[in-house]
């Protein structure tokens, strides 16, 4: 099957923007931004990622007038799986990434981080897997953000921050 990022109203599918191309450009894009502060492996894995929810018959479906779909929780729950220690703040700018920064529990009505992480998805095709390959976890940078005990937090919540402007200004379609 053939994934598709994008629909053109009018347009036939041979116009349509193929998901793996998308996924490509933005993670390419995320990491030059991110090289700006030294994180360009945590921009390419971002980009890679944030749209992971595309490999899936619903968002397909979504994309010929059906119902909306969560496209960007399957992404954050793959960056915590595999990404190491990094992996769950890369999590909140892809689970943000149309949104906003989730809490990290429940406050005041907004459903936290965690919440979305345990939701029900729909069935992911593991051919993704195939057609991106996610950077090796060892090559994400820590020490240099966190080295300083006393600032440390504070670095990870800024390059949190930093991490999900980066993936809104790195929107990429096909021209």
């Amino acid at each position: 099957m053939t994934y598709y990022a994008h629909s053109a109203q009018g347009e036939t599918k041979d116009t349509w923007q193929q998901l793996y191309e998308h996924l490509e450009s933005v993670a390419q894009l995320a990491s030059k931004n991110a090289s700006e502060f030294g994180a360009e492996s945590l921009g390419y894995a971002a980009g890679l990622l944030h749209d992971l929810g595309k490999y899936t018959a619903e968002f397909q479906s979504r994309l010929k007038g059906g119902s909306r779909v969560d496209l960007a929780t399957w992404g954050a729950r793959i960056c915590c799986e595999r990404l190491g220690p990094l992996g769950m703040l890369l999590a909140y700018g892809i689970a943000g990434h149309h949104a906003d920064l989730a809490n990290s529990r429940d406050t005041e009505g907004r459903t936290s981080l965690q919440d979305r992480l345990r939701v029900p998805l729909p069935g992911l095709d593991p051919c993704w897997q195939q057609e991106i390959a996610l950077p090796d976890a060892s090559l994400v940078p820590l020490a240099g953000f966190a080295a300083n005990n006393t600032r440390g937090q504070f670095q990870l919540i800024c390059l949190g921050r930093m991490l999900l402007v980066l993936k809104r200004t790195s929107r990429v379609t096909k021209e």
